[in-house]
């Protein structure tokens, strides 16, 4: 029973932890160039730089909510999100007419890298990404992971704090908002064979303390534990 007792503890100061860590996020918007390009023919999206001579890097931290005071060490710092060395190329699948809503193959790999500005790129901040859903309402095309987390594996080994500090956390969030206004696009358009349509765009980065998996799973588990010892008591008591 003290056992059990333990475990909830600890259960409890994770979940504490992970409800008044201060939130930590990240808006980007597109560098000069940036855009993001809907294929009909193949059903496919890209971010990219139609402008700049390094094309790889499509976006720039606009505003910040960190650990750090006003301006923040993250604000303007340039990123890309690559596969493979190349812009990535996401696939929609299984669009739904009647909802404009879609599922997105996010290919093996891919990458969220954020340039901190001083140090070559072995000392870029990198976080692999999974894209899973799309859809259309009015204007806005949204993409992003139906709940999940779709950033893991953080990794930074230079010195800006933000991104030192970002680092810490175990995942994360990434959501984008791409506008098409007069006239807007459904999903349906996007994905007509033929059809290309390009649009600037937005995205929001919020890290998570704790994967909401893990707290889940450990959570499952002590309350688990802690059934099999009130029946294992009971046993006894009886015998």
């Amino acid at each position: 029973m003290k056992k059990f007792v333990w475990m909830l503890a600890v259960t409890a100061a994770l979940l504490t932890n992970a409800s008044t860590r201060a939130d930590y996020t990240l808006n980007f918007g597109p560098v000069t160039g940036g855009e993001v390009v809907f294929t009909g023919t193949g059903n496919t999206f890209m971010f990219h730089n139609q402008y700049s001579a390094t094309p790889l890097d499509i976006f720039k931290v606009t505003s910040a909510s960190t650990g750090s005071s006003f301006p923040q060490p993250v604000l303007n710092l340039i990123g890309s999100i690559t596969t493979g060395g190349a812009n990535t190329v996401f696939t929609i699948t299984n669009v739904d007419v009647p909802t404009q809503t879609g599922d997105v193959i996010t290919p093996a790999g891919t990458k969220l890298t954020i340039h901190d500005g001083v140090h070559g790129s072995d000392f870029d901040f990198t976080a692999d990404l999974d894209f899973t859903k799309i859809y259309t309402k009015d204007t806005t095309v949204g993409v992003e992971s139906g709940g999940i987390v779709n950033l893991t594996n953080f990794d930074y080994q230079g010195t800006n704090v933000d991104l030192l500090e970002l680092a810490t956390y175990p995942g994360g969030f990434l959501v984008a908002s791409i506008q098409f206004v007069n006239p807007s696009k459904s999903l349906s358009d996007l994905t007509e064979d033929g059809a290309v349509n390009k649009s600037s765009y937005s995205a929001t980065l919020s890290a998570v303390p704790v994967p909401p998996s893990f707290v889940l799973m450990l959570t499952g588990g002590v309350l688990a534990g802690g059934v099999r010892a009130l029946r294992r008591r009971r046993f006894l008591a009886l015998a």
